[in-house]
Parts: structure tokens; sequence; C-alpha cells
């Protein structure tokens, strides 16, 4: 119970949606539970190969097959990012063709049209402080690379407009200097001027002084349902640090 609920906190973090994380959480379940009859679930590279072996040569539709591949691969993931399993790679090349624009779009970037629909759609939809509210997040995410627990957790002592700088404390307490550009400067003065600090937090919701992961991820499933492309919040950090990438030629 422990790594699901791990599990699940995980994918909040990395910011799918709320119907992925229920089909996911409901795949690891049937992995964890009920693929290898009372045996104790171990996470080791065997395990996987074989999870993966059983769920590949299954009667299940190819596209159901392929999902709970994707659920396998983000859970060894997440076990491996917080030291539960050694870390081994993970093959994707068996995955029917009938996702592969699925499975990629969690790491897929922007383009720069794409992230100027985001931003006018949010004017479309919100007014008002929540309008400047939902533009300050998304800069964040679409030009800091913020993780979305990363922008709710962000405290305005950890904003420093003096120097441009971001102090970040992400995954598992670890701390970095994040630099931000004129674009997020802007939008969080805006956030900053209409809305007085309830708390020590940068984002808070109408009844608690921080904002929470779900709430963010409402704005962001809303703005997806009106846009002419697929995105993820993830997808969102990829496009930062991809623009990163271009401009120094490396990470």
């Amino acid at each position: 119970e422990l790594i699901l609920n791990g599990f699940e906190s995980f994918m909040n973090e990395e910011g799918k949606t709320k119907n992925t994380i229920k089909n996911y959480m409901a795949d690891v379940r049937k992995i964890i539970g009920g693929t290898r009859g009372d045996a104790a679930f171990t996470p080791t590279q065997k395990a996987y190969n074989e999870y993966a072996q059983q769920i590949k040569k299954s009667d299940l539709k190819p596209a159901t097959i392929n999902r709970r591949l994707m659920s396998l691969r983000l859970l060894f993931r997440y076990l491996m990012e917080t030291g539960q399993c050694e870390r081994f790679p993970l093959d994707n090349k068996d995955t029917k063709a009938i996702n592969v624009q699925q499975t990629a779009l969690d790491t897929r970037w922007l383009e720069t049209h794409q992230v100027r629909e985001i931003f006018t759609t949010i004017d479309k939809l919100y007014e008002g402080n929540i309008r400047l509210k939902v533009r300050a997040m998304f800069s964040l995410m679409v030009n800091c690379g913020l993780r979305i627990s990363e922008v709710t957790d962000l405290k305005r002592s950890d904003v420093d407009f003096e120097h441009g700088l971001l102090h970040v404390f992400g995954k598992g307490g670890k701390y970095r200097i994040v630099p931000f550009n004129t674009a997020v400067a802007r939008n969080l003065k805006a956030w900053y001027a209409c809305e007085p600090a309830k708390g020590v937090y940068v984002f808070h919701s109408n009844r608690n002084d921080k904002m929470s992961v779900r709430g963010a991820q409402h704005f962001a499933e809303a703005i997806q349902a009106q846009v002419k492309f697929e995105f993820t919040i993830h997808g969102l950090r990829h496009t930062a640090l991809k623009a990163l990438a271009d401009a120094t030629g490396s990470i």
C-alpha cells in the first residue's frame, strides 16, 4: 500500500490527468497483486521483465496492453527515482504502434505557437485575479521547468526579483536555484499586485493559503479541453529544458 500511495503522489507531481492516474493505479494494482498469486511484490529487473512478458502475451486488446506497459514502466521509474529499486534500462521497443503518439506525449515539448495558444486560451477562459494566477503558474512551468508540485510549494521568500532567481525545493527535498526571465517576472508581479498574500506561499486558493496540486491540475485540464493540440503538464517542463538546451548546448 505504501508503494501505491507513493506512486499516486508521483503521478500527481508529474502532472498526469485524473483519468490517467485512475487507469494507471488500476493497472499497477493488478501488477502488484494479481500477476504472481500470493507472492510478495519485489521490485527488481527480473520482476519487471517477467511482468512485461506476461502483459505482452495476454489476450487483451493492443491499446490495453500498451497502457499496462506504460503503467509498468512508470511504476519502475518511480521506484528507481525514489531509491526503492536498482536502476536499469526500461525498454519500450515492444509497445504497439497504435499508441506511439500517446506514449510520446509526456516527453514532447511544445512549439512557440503552441505555448502562445495556451496563454491566449488562459486569457479567454479566465478573468481578473484568476487569469493572472493561472498565467503566473504556467509561466513558471513553461519558462523555468518547474514541476506542478514545485509551483504549488513555491513560497514568496523563494522568489528573488532583484537577481531573477527562484529557490526551488524539488523531489526528495533536493534544492536548486533556477533563473527566471522577464516574462516570469512580469506575470508574477501582476499576480502579486492584484492579490494580497494570504500566507507564505506564492499561490493560494479561495479556501486555503496554499494552492493544491489537484487544484492546479484542474486549470490544466480546462485549458487542454480548449486548445487544438494535446499537451501534458510534464510536457511544459520539457519545453523549458529544450529551450535551455537550445540556448546553452547543455542542460
